[in-house]
Protein backbone atom coordinates (compact mmCIF):
# COMPACT_ATOMS: atom_id res chain seq x y z
CA UNK A 1 0.00 0.00 0.00
CA UNK A 2 1.45 3.61 -0.89
CA UNK A 3 2.14 5.86 1.86
CA UNK A 4 -0.70 8.05 0.38
CA UNK A 5 -3.59 5.00 0.40
CA UNK A 6 -2.44 4.06 3.70
CA UNK A 7 -2.90 7.72 5.27
CA UNK A 8 -6.72 8.14 3.61
CA UNK A 9 -7.49 4.36 5.05
CA UNK A 10 -5.72 5.34 8.44
CA UNK A 11 -8.39 8.45 8.12
CA UNK A 12 -11.37 6.46 7.29
CA UNK A 13 -10.69 3.94 10.24
CA UNK A 14 -10.24 6.65 12.64
CA UNK A 15 -13.53 8.36 11.69
CA UNK A 16 -15.73 4.88 11.82
CA UNK A 17 -14.54 4.94 15.38
CA UNK A 18 -16.90 7.97 16.64
CA UNK A 19 -19.91 6.19 14.04
CA UNK A 20 -19.59 2.99 15.47
CA UNK A 21 -20.08 1.16 18.70
CA UNK A 22 -20.72 -2.33 18.92
CA UNK A 23 -20.09 -5.59 16.83
CA UNK A 24 -17.32 -8.21 16.12
CA UNK A 25 -17.27 -11.43 17.78
CA UNK A 26 -18.09 -10.13 20.95
CA UNK A 27 -20.85 -8.52 22.74
CA UNK A 28 -18.91 -7.83 26.53
CA UNK A 29 -19.29 -4.04 26.55
CA UNK A 30 -15.94 -2.64 28.49
CA UNK A 31 -15.22 1.10 29.31
CA UNK A 32 -15.32 4.41 26.85
CA UNK A 33 -11.43 4.16 26.25
CA UNK A 34 -11.44 0.75 25.64
CA UNK A 35 -15.29 0.33 23.41
CA UNK A 36 -12.97 3.20 21.40
CA UNK A 37 -10.99 0.95 19.85
CA UNK A 38 -13.64 -1.72 19.12
CA UNK A 39 -14.67 -0.71 15.73
CA UNK A 40 -11.19 0.25 14.41
CA UNK A 41 -9.38 -3.26 15.21
CA UNK A 42 -12.37 -4.68 13.48
CA UNK A 43 -12.15 -2.44 10.17
CA UNK A 44 -7.68 -3.37 10.33
CA UNK A 45 -7.85 -6.62 10.37
CA UNK A 46 -8.57 -8.30 14.06
CA UNK A 47 -10.29 -11.57 12.98
CA UNK A 48 -7.49 -12.57 11.51
CA UNK A 49 -5.20 -11.60 14.57
CA UNK A 50 -7.36 -12.73 17.34
CA UNK A 51 -11.15 -12.25 18.54
CA UNK A 52 -12.14 -9.00 19.20
CA UNK A 53 -13.27 -9.84 22.99
CA UNK A 54 -9.79 -10.77 23.53
CA UNK A 55 -7.74 -7.89 21.96
CA UNK A 56 -10.29 -5.54 24.07
CA UNK A 57 -9.55 -7.28 27.29
CA UNK A 58 -6.17 -7.17 26.39
CA UNK A 59 -6.65 -3.24 26.23
CA UNK A 60 -8.79 -3.16 29.21
CA UNK A 61 -5.75 -5.19 31.38
CA UNK A 62 -2.91 -3.61 30.31
CA UNK A 63 -3.71 0.19 29.18
CA UNK A 64 -7.31 1.02 29.76
CA UNK A 65 -7.02 2.00 25.77
CA UNK A 66 -4.66 5.09 26.24
CA UNK A 67 -1.75 4.94 24.50
CA UNK A 68 -0.41 7.26 26.91
CA UNK A 69 -0.07 4.36 29.65
CA UNK A 70 3.05 2.98 31.21
CA UNK A 71 4.02 0.25 32.99
CA UNK A 72 5.76 1.33 36.19
CA UNK A 73 7.01 4.59 35.89
CA UNK A 74 9.92 6.18 37.39
CA UNK A 75 8.66 7.45 39.72
CA UNK A 76 7.59 4.42 41.06
CA UNK A 77 11.49 2.29 40.36
CA UNK A 78 10.19 2.02 37.25
CA UNK A 79 13.26 1.65 34.52
CA UNK A 80 13.64 3.53 31.17
CA UNK A 81 14.74 1.74 27.85
CA UNK A 82 18.00 2.63 26.47
CA UNK A 83 16.14 5.69 24.43
CA UNK A 84 14.80 7.27 27.36
CA UNK A 85 11.47 5.78 27.01
CA UNK A 86 9.53 3.57 29.58
CA UNK A 87 9.98 0.57 29.66
CA UNK A 88 6.19 -0.65 28.56
CA UNK A 89 4.36 1.68 26.13
CA UNK A 90 1.33 1.93 24.10
CA UNK A 91 -2.09 0.71 24.46
CA UNK A 92 -0.70 -3.45 24.67
CA UNK A 93 1.58 -2.40 26.82
CA UNK A 94 4.94 -3.49 24.80
CA UNK A 95 8.38 -3.39 26.50
CA UNK A 96 12.04 -3.29 24.44
CA UNK A 97 11.45 -6.67 23.57
CA UNK A 98 7.81 -7.08 22.70
CA UNK A 99 8.47 -3.50 20.08
CA UNK A 100 11.56 -5.29 18.44
CA UNK A 101 9.40 -8.32 17.65
CA UNK A 102 6.42 -5.41 16.58
CA UNK A 103 8.16 -3.75 14.63
CA UNK A 104 7.57 -0.26 16.10
CA UNK A 105 9.84 1.55 18.85
CA UNK A 106 8.16 3.66 21.90
CA UNK A 107 8.72 6.78 19.86
CA UNK A 108 6.26 5.79 17.57
CA UNK A 109 3.81 4.21 19.93
CA UNK A 110 4.23 7.89 22.45
CA UNK A 111 4.18 10.58 19.84
CA UNK A 112 1.22 12.77 21.88
CA UNK A 113 3.27 12.33 25.14
CA UNK A 114 6.08 14.81 26.02
CA UNK A 115 6.98 13.61 29.47
CA UNK A 116 8.80 10.02 30.05
CA UNK A 117 10.47 9.94 32.97
CA UNK A 118 7.87 11.50 36.54
CA UNK A 119 5.12 10.45 38.21
CA UNK A 120 2.49 8.13 36.38
CA UNK A 121 -0.06 11.25 36.03
CA UNK A 122 2.93 13.00 34.33
CA UNK A 123 4.19 10.06 32.32
CA UNK A 124 0.62 8.84 31.02
CA UNK A 125 -0.60 13.00 30.36
CA UNK A 126 -1.37 13.05 26.64
CA UNK A 127 -0.77 16.28 24.66
CA UNK A 128 -3.80 15.61 22.29
CA UNK A 129 -5.63 13.15 20.62
CA UNK A 130 -3.59 10.44 18.34
CA UNK A 131 -3.91 11.24 14.69
CA UNK A 132 -5.41 8.40 12.44
CA UNK A 133 -1.78 7.17 10.97
CA UNK A 134 -1.01 7.11 14.75
CA UNK A 135 -3.62 4.94 15.55
CA UNK A 136 -3.04 2.78 12.84
CA UNK A 137 0.76 2.33 14.17
CA UNK A 138 -1.11 1.59 18.07
CA UNK A 139 -3.15 -1.20 16.19
CA UNK A 140 -0.54 -3.00 13.66
CA UNK A 141 1.81 -2.92 16.72
CA UNK A 142 -0.22 -5.19 18.49
CA UNK A 143 -1.51 -6.92 15.38
CA UNK A 144 2.49 -7.92 14.56
CA UNK A 145 3.27 -8.94 18.15
CA UNK A 146 0.11 -11.09 18.64
CA UNK A 147 0.47 -12.89 15.86
CA UNK A 148 3.92 -13.65 17.16
CA UNK A 149 3.24 -15.25 20.36
CA UNK A 150 -0.02 -17.29 18.63
CA UNK A 151 3.62 -18.83 16.42
CA UNK A 152 5.23 -19.31 19.88
CA UNK A 153 2.43 -20.75 21.41
CA UNK A 154 1.36 -23.06 18.33
CA UNK A 155 5.19 -24.24 18.28
CA UNK A 156 5.57 -25.46 22.01
CA UNK A 157 1.96 -27.01 21.38
CA UNK A 158 3.28 -28.86 18.58
CA UNK A 159 6.19 -29.88 19.83
CA UNK A 160 4.70 -32.15 22.51
CA UNK A 161 2.20 -33.50 20.76
CA UNK A 162 -0.83 -31.81 21.86
CA UNK A 163 -3.07 -31.86 19.02
CA UNK A 164 -3.13 -35.63 19.07
CA UNK A 165 -5.02 -35.56 22.51
CA UNK A 166 -9.09 -35.66 21.73
CA UNK A 167 -8.98 -34.03 25.38
CA UNK A 168 -7.70 -31.30 24.66
CA UNK A 169 -9.23 -27.86 25.30
CA UNK A 170 -6.76 -26.08 22.62
CA UNK A 171 -8.52 -25.79 20.11
CA UNK A 172 -6.88 -27.43 17.14
CA UNK A 173 -9.32 -27.08 13.71
CA UNK A 174 -11.68 -25.56 15.92
CA UNK A 175 -11.13 -21.74 16.52
CA UNK A 176 -9.10 -19.96 19.49
CA UNK A 177 -10.27 -21.17 22.97
CA UNK A 178 -9.99 -19.68 26.14
CA UNK A 179 -7.39 -22.18 27.16
CA UNK A 180 -5.57 -21.18 23.86
CA UNK A 181 -5.72 -17.48 24.15
CA UNK A 182 -4.40 -17.79 27.95
CA UNK A 183 -1.55 -18.92 26.80
CA UNK A 184 -1.06 -16.17 24.28
CA UNK A 185 -1.85 -13.56 26.76
CA UNK A 186 0.85 -15.32 29.08
CA UNK A 187 3.58 -14.86 26.32
CA UNK A 188 3.50 -11.53 26.98
CA UNK A 189 3.54 -12.11 30.60
CA UNK A 190 6.60 -14.26 29.95
CA UNK A 191 7.18 -16.82 27.01
CA UNK A 192 8.57 -19.04 29.63
CA UNK A 193 5.54 -20.25 30.92
CA UNK A 194 4.68 -21.77 27.48
CA UNK A 195 8.35 -22.40 26.25
CA UNK A 196 9.17 -24.03 29.42
CA UNK A 197 6.60 -24.86 30.96
CA UNK A 198 4.56 -26.49 28.78
CA UNK A 199 7.48 -29.30 28.22
CA UNK A 200 8.30 -29.61 31.86
CA UNK A 201 4.81 -30.39 32.77
CA UNK A 202 4.01 -32.50 29.79
CA UNK A 203 7.62 -34.29 31.61
CA UNK A 204 6.12 -34.48 34.91
CA UNK A 205 2.54 -35.45 33.54
CA UNK A 206 3.38 -38.04 31.01
CA UNK A 207 1.52 -36.31 28.57
CA UNK A 208 0.74 -33.06 27.07
CA UNK A 209 -1.35 -30.80 29.51
CA UNK A 210 -4.50 -30.81 28.13
CA UNK A 211 -6.50 -27.15 28.74
CA UNK A 212 -5.35 -24.27 30.47
CA UNK A 213 -6.05 -24.83 33.90
CA UNK A 214 -4.50 -28.25 34.17
CA UNK A 215 -0.81 -26.55 32.80
CA UNK A 216 -1.79 -23.65 35.34
CA UNK A 217 -2.32 -25.74 38.39
CA UNK A 218 0.35 -27.94 37.45
CA UNK A 219 3.25 -24.81 37.53
CA UNK A 220 1.52 -23.40 40.70
CA UNK A 221 1.80 -26.72 42.55
CA UNK A 222 5.43 -26.91 41.47
CA UNK A 223 6.63 -23.62 40.43
CA UNK A 224 9.94 -25.11 39.96
CA UNK A 225 9.15 -26.65 37.17
CA UNK A 226 9.95 -23.11 35.58
CA UNK A 227 13.18 -22.44 37.76
CA UNK A 228 13.79 -18.32 36.19
CA UNK A 229 9.65 -17.43 36.85
CA UNK A 230 10.10 -19.12 40.50
CA UNK A 231 12.88 -16.63 41.51
CA UNK A 232 11.70 -13.48 40.34
CA UNK A 233 8.88 -11.46 42.01
CA UNK A 234 6.83 -8.66 40.27
CA UNK A 235 5.26 -5.93 43.09
CA UNK A 236 6.20 -8.65 45.50
CA UNK A 237 4.31 -11.12 43.72
CA UNK A 238 5.60 -14.15 42.54
CA UNK A 239 6.32 -13.69 38.82
CA UNK A 240 4.57 -16.83 38.12
CA UNK A 241 1.73 -16.18 39.94
CA UNK A 242 1.60 -12.51 38.55
CA UNK A 243 1.93 -14.08 34.73
CA UNK A 244 -0.71 -16.71 35.64
CA UNK A 245 -3.08 -14.44 36.91
CA UNK A 246 -2.59 -11.68 34.45
CA UNK A 247 -3.92 -14.13 31.53
CA UNK A 248 -6.76 -15.23 33.60
CA UNK A 249 -8.00 -11.63 34.12
CA UNK A 250 -7.86 -11.46 30.17
CA UNK A 251 -9.30 -14.30 29.59
CA UNK A 252 -12.07 -14.64 32.23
Amino acid sequence: MRPRDLAVFAVLLWVAMSKKRGGGASSMQFAQGVERWRQPLIEAGSDAVAPIGFLLAWLRVESGGNNGAVGTPTAEGGPLDADGFPWEVGIWQLDPGNRKIAGFTAAELRPNCPVQSGTRAEVEAISRPLTAPEALVQMQAGFNYIRWCRHEVDAALDAVHANADPASEWGFGGGMTPSYLRLVKSIHGSPEVVTVGIPAVTKKLGRAPRSWNELASTLRADPTLVPDLNKRRRSGELLLDAVLRNAEQTVL
